[in-house]
């Protein structure tokens, strides 16, 4: 089995941590990797929105430690992702030198809070991008790298839908109708990323799935994704490594083959290899 997941906080801890894919206390470990032919993953380095000192430079260090060690896991395909706008100190021509130095694919412009781009959905939902935001998106088009919605305001949003020429992603998001918080997405809001050709990582974080969630209430937001005209562009984004709990019978990334079944008993096989590997595999060419 391959899979292709668009989120996961694994750098970010590992590099604190100084550990590698050895550690088994981690979601993504080598061992759990070992039932995959290929696994594609966006990691994330989490840039908190009002962290102090350069932004940039922990970027670097992340990845310059991450990197290599993730190079020796030979199933593995890391995917290089920002989370947080603070990753660039407000300077737009820091996103060319991520873009050149570690391949930057993906730009979510802000966490929970707000920073010099964006504000986030917890903070002040009718508050979204500044003006160094919106040049950062512009940016971000012109160089092939996808502006991430996951956590920004509804307003922030708006303001992606006027300025994106092209598809924008949600990486790790479930559906507000499903769950009511703002972390998840409404049902206009999932309509226009499909609209538009863009993908949504069905998120494993307990507190946006429902009230002490089993893993087959993921199920609940797959089938709304579904009926809203999503089945070319639903994946997984599981924020493994980035959440304290998840849910019940859910255990590390070696569970996404449990998952995979899941979605095949409740919908198809065709639709179960299409979350779980081909939207997000054709949308980035990995296919």
């Amino acid at each position: 089995m391959k899979f292709f997941d668009l989120h996961c906080d694994t750098a970010t801890v590992m590099c604190a941590k100084k550990n590698d894919f050895s550690d088994t206390s981690m979601h993504i470990s080598e061992k759990g990797l070992e039932k995959y032919e290929k696994a594609y993953q966006l990691c994330a380095v989490f840039t908190a929105d009002g962290q102090g000192g350069s932004g940039f430079d922990y970027f670097c260090e992340v990845m310059d430690y991450f990197l290599p060690v993730a190079a020796k896991v030979k199933n593995l395909v890391p995917i290089v992702a920002a989370e947080g706008g603070r990753c660039i100190d407000g300077k737009v021509d820091n996103i060319n030198i991520l873009k050149d130095k570690y391949g930057l694919r993906v730009f979510g412009l802000v966490h929970n809070g707000k920073n010099e781009l964006a504000c986030g959905g917890a903070t002040d939902n009718g508050r979204g991008l500044t003006e160094t935001g919106k040049d950062a998106v512009r940016r971000c088009e012109e160089l092939g790298i996808v502006p991430d919605c996951s956590h920004l305001s509804d307003a922030g949003f708006d303001d992606l839908v006027n300025i994106c020429k092209k598809p924008f992603i949600a990486t790790h998001s479930n559906c507000r109708s499903i769950y009511d918080k703002l972390r998840n997405l409404t049902d206009d809001q999932l309509k226009e990323i499909f609209r538009r050709k863009g993908i949504v990582g069905l998120n494993l974080f307990p507190d946006i799935i429902c009230d002490d969630p089993h893993i087959t209430d993921l199920l609940k937001h797959a089938e709304k994704m579904l009926e809203l005209g999503g089945e070319d562009c639903i994946a997984m984004g599981g924020d493994l490594d980035g959440i304290v709990s998840v849910p019940r019978d859910f255990k590390d990334v070696s569970s996404y083959t449990d998952i995979r079944k899941m979605f095949a008993d409740a919908f198809s096989d065709e639709i179960a290899e299409k979350i779980m590997y081909k939207n997000a595999a054709r949308f980035f060419g990995a296919e």
